[in-house]
């Protein structure tokens, strides 16, 4: 998990007091990426990123980071889980790589396939990329929206970020809160489609991309899944192999890491079958699980017998009780940029 913050002038330039403005919106986003910070700015265009070491925890991956030749600046929150395969195939177009992160992978593809680079990723990410010989700047977010992005148009000017309270710490703006999206929420218990609690602030759409160029911008889409479509012709025990090879492969790339990783296992289905596969490929993962103080809610029986089942040897149980949920539960509220209706993010938290 990284953080993004961006701030576009498409008329002047921006002054010594709004990049002061944007650093310190940038740090409200620092519990995001607590590694490293960085920014760049140009004229009327301002980039900034907080790290969260994963793959190549050199600087040279630092961010925002440079094309060889200083045309694009990338920054970018998320993961690219193919990244040795694309990086192998951009080689043989003869691209050559400084370093072992998959970012530079991302804006090489870009600088190879374009748009289309976005389609060949097997991962979660939201980027901003900034071209500096026509003056275009795109924001993009993953084929299911796994990962935030959030942008609101003021006039000429454009603010972006990975969360709304970094835009929030603009005090140069005018926020409000938006009360028609306000109701929609009290019926949804979540903010719908590109809404948002604060008035003009939309969310990038899954699978889509914006681009700003010459004080315009155009919402675009890159990707799209429609029930019914590319229907295979298969039975459904060849169904079941693929999707288990797809499974498990999938399982298998995303434990590519330079840091220590584990598995959250809740106990239910799809915690435990994630489990299963990371643990054929590493034999020594940890599980890490919940027991609530309320026996009514506690499932930690069922996760630790996942593990005896599968022969996990690392399990690390957590017991959150009533008393540590009532300490810590206004920090659970100040970590949500937006309300909404599943509680399931204070285990979440917690636990993490």
């Amino acid at each position: 998990m990284c953080g993004l913050f961006g701030w576009l002038k498409f008329e002047g330039v921006l002054t010594d007091r709004e990049i002061e403005m944007a650093r310190s919106a940038t740090a409200k986003l620092a519990h995001r990426g607590p590694d490293a910070s960085g920014y760049w700015s140009h004229r009327g265009v301002f980039m900034a990123h907080q790290r969260l070491k994963i793959l190549d925890l050199s600087e040279n991956a630092a961010q925002p980071f440079k094309s060889d030749d200083n045309r694009y600046i990338l920054t970018y929150n998320g993961e690219i889980y193919n990244y040795i395969e694309l990086r192998e195939e951009l080689k043989q177009l003869g691209f050559v790589f400084t370093t072992e992160s998959d970012t530079e992978v991302f804006l090489k593809s870009y600088q190879a396939w374009g748009i289309e680079a976005f389609e060949r990723f097997e991962g979660m990410f939201a980027c901003a990329i900034h071209d500096n010989q026509t003056d275009t700047h795109i924001l993009v977010r993953d084929h299911l929206g796994q990962k935030p992005l959030y942008y609101f148009e003021h006039g000429q000017e454009l603010v972006y970020a990975s969360e709304l309270r970094a835009l929030l710490a603009l005090e140069c703006l005018d926020w409000s809160i938006d009360r028609e999206n306000f109701t929609r929420y009290l019926a949804n218990s979540y903010y719908v489609w590109d809404t948002s609690p604060i008035k003009g602030v939309k969310k990038l759409l899954p699978g889509c991309f914006v681009e700003f160029k010459n004080g315009r911008t155009q919402l675009k889409r890159y990707w799209d899944s429609v029930p019914g479509d590319n229907q295979l012709d298969l039975t459904l025990d060849e169904a079941s192999e693929q999707f288990t090879d797809l499974f498990d492969r999938n399982c298998q790339i995303s434990m590519r890491s330079d840091v220590p990783y584990g598995v959250l296992l809740s106990g239910g289905v799809d915690s435990s079958l994630i489990l299963q596969a990371c643990h054929k490929h590493n034999p020594n993962i940890t599980a890490y699980s919940v027991a609530m103080g309320e026996t009514d809610f506690d499932e930690s029986a069922k996760a630790r017998e996942i593990c005896r089942h599968l022969g996990i040897k690392n399990h690390q149980v957590y017991t959150l009780g009533k008393e540590t949920l009532y300490g810590a539960f206004r920090d659970y509220l100040g970590a949500l940029d937006e309300p909404h209706g599943d509680p399931g993010f204070v285990n979440m938290r917690f636990l993490a």
